[in-house]
């Protein structure tokens, strides 16, 4: 992604990656968890970027913020790979799964 975009517009973007992704991968928990709050700290860091007067702080946030937008897309591209399926293709898959039957209940009755 391009340094000249606009930090609050790419945290936004981000996270609907972020949510699409979440439909259609099962990550575990913890990885779940990082993902969220390493977002959630780029949101941080825009505010503060938004802040800053100094140039050298600002200059510190806004690599921090770009390394963090780096992290956070391999993380979902790690999730789209382990999940075999192409981000573009994802919608499709989760039509595909969803036509399908559910499981019989094994409830016990009685």
């Amino acid at each position: 992604m391009s340094e000249s975009r606009d930090p609050k517009e790419e945290v936004e973007l981000l996270q609907q990656e972020l949510m699409h992704c979440f439909q259609h991968t099962l990550p575990s928990k913890q990885f779940l968890a990082e993902l969220v709050l390493g977002t959630v700290w780029l949101g941080v860091l825009v505010l503060w970027l938004s802040r800053t007067r100094d140039l050298n702080e600002r200059r510190k946030f806004k690599e921090e913020f770009w390394n963090g937008v780096a992290t956070v897309r391999k993380g979902i591209g790690a999730l789209w790979e382990e999940a075999r399926i192409d981000p573009k293709e994802g919608e499709a898959e989760a039509q595909r799964l969803a036509q399908m039957e559910p499981a019989p209940s094994t409830a016990m009755v009685g």
